[in-house]
């Protein structure tokens, strides 16, 4: 991500040179800046900054993920459960 003041004055424009999912949360981030100082009018304004670059479509069945949450849901039952063992046992 590089800033560049050079051709707005006050303004900063930042130009996202990757599409990894940490530009993502620079890019996330700046946009709240923005919003918080007034340097976006509101989350309209805001939208149109970006763009839709892909999507992401399940490639389980649903049979397969629900058997899938499920596990996951009793992993995490197990996991809330799990006891430490006492000092000097």
């Amino acid at each position: 991500m590089a800033i560049d003041q050079g051709t707005t004055g006050t303004r900063v424009i930042l130009f996202d040179h990757e599409g990894d999912v940490h530009s993502s949360s620079y890019r996330g981030a700046a946009y709240l800046a923005g919003l918080g100082t007034g340097f976006w009018r509101d989350e309209d304004e805001l939208s149109r900054q970006w763009k839709l670059e892909r999507t992401f479509e399940p490639v389980f069945s649903a049979d397969k993920r629900e058997s899938l949450y499920a596990g996951w849901q009793e992993a995490v039952k197990r996991a809330l459960r799990w006891e430490h063992p006492k000092a000097g046992a």
